[in-house]
């Protein structure tokens, strides 16, 4: 029996490649179970597509995100001797829709969406949703929906799967700053212009990583080129390694923040999307990081001033439930996910 899995998510400049590396991942650890895995995309940027090539996944462009689009492609690879399974890693709301559901089922497809949104009726046979604010939400879905829920199934890249859960580290130390392949809200420039500024950072070493869709890409690399405490990464494959180096991440409250906690770093936040907003202010209620700005609200003076504070007395406020957060981590759960994904494949 024939198994193939269709990975359908996309990344450019606006949306970021958040959703693209989490289904790498997930594709990565669905190949050695010998699954087939195809990505299909409506938006992808060419490095990405790079990257499929370079890892010999094959990739379809699709020509529309209506259901219409989907049913026809999905009929033509159906067959009597074949298990299918799609998987949906979107923000758009119209994969959530239930007619979109329905229409994919009905192709005879096993259906996986990956949500942060509580908002819809789920009819799909798997939801994933790895951020620990899933666990306070309540989601409506048929009695045939298997829900994975919390950051026991978070999706890890390889090379942090075996690490295991690090002690906090010290409270100053160096200081990362990392929001992804795209930065859409430009944070990077815009930080990195106010620390330039200020003597009283001067003692403190940053680690800049620039991902390969920063539109300011040049604009960061020149401004921070010669100066001591500044060292900028461009698409850097040493991202762990400079992680264990700092003791502070900057990030949004994404791949990059679960990175962190994992490595024992306090994070402050600002998040980058609509979806981001309600993780962040979670994360910061509970005291799992600070958030100190959101993807809709100016980055002001005041929010410069609390961020340049933190940096200077790391204090511990901010981070004192940050041991039960870390309780609650499973390096391995990408094999959680697989593991279930084969269960409805059979």
């Amino acid at each position: 029996m024939q198994k193939n899995v269709f990975v359908y998510c996309n990344g450019n400049s606006k949306i970021g490649s958040g959703h693209f590396w989490r289904c790498l991942n997930i594709a990565d650890e669905l190949r050695k179970r010998q699954l087939a895995i195809t990505f299909l995309y409506t938006s992808l940027s060419d490095k990405l597509q790079q990257v499929l090539a370079e890892k010999e996944y094959p990739g379809t462009a699709l020509n529309t995100t209506l259901k219409e689009g989907f049913t026809e492609y999905l009929n033509g690879q159906s067959g009597k001797q074949r298990r299918n399974l799609l998987i949906v890693d979107s923000d758009l709301t119209e994969f959530y829709e239930l007619d979109f559901q329905n229409a994919v089922i009905q192709t005879g497809t096993k259906l996986m969406i990956i949500t942060v949104n509580p908002n819809f009726k789920y009819v799909s046979h798997l939801i994933l949703n790895q951020n620990i604010l899933s666990l306070s939400q309540n989601y409506d879905t048929s009695k045939e929906t298997r829900a994975l829920f919390g950051p026991e199934y978070f999706i890890y890249k390889l090379e942090y799967r075996d690490e295991g859960v690090r002690k906090k580290t010290k409270t100053n130390g160096d200081v990362l700053i990392a929001f992804g392949g795209a930065d859409p809200c430009n944070y990077t420039f815009q930080l990195m212009k106010f620390i330039l500024t200020k003597t009283e950072l001067e003692h403190i070493n940053f680690h800049v990583v620039v991902g390969p869709l920063n539109p300011q890409l040049d604009d960061i690399m020149e401004m921070c080129s010669g100066v001591g405490n500044v060292s900028v990464y461009y698409n850097t494959i040493r991202m762990k390694e400079i992680m264990q180096s700092c003791a502070i991440a900057v990030c949004s409250p994404g791949m990059v923040y679960w990175e962190s906690i994992l490595l024992g770093l306090r994070t402050i936040l600002l998040s980058s999307s609509p979806r981001e907003k309600p993780i962040a202010k979670f994360l910061n209620d509970q005291h799992y990081g600070l958030t100190i700005s959101n993807y809709d609200e100016p980055l002001s003076i005041k929010k410069f001033e609390l961020l340049e504070k933190e940096l200077v007395l790391g204090t511990t406020e901010f981070y004192s439930r940050l041991d039960h957060l870390r309780g609650m981590i499973n390096p391995k759960g990408v094999e959680k996910v697989a593991e279930e994904i084969e269960k409805i494949l059979i």
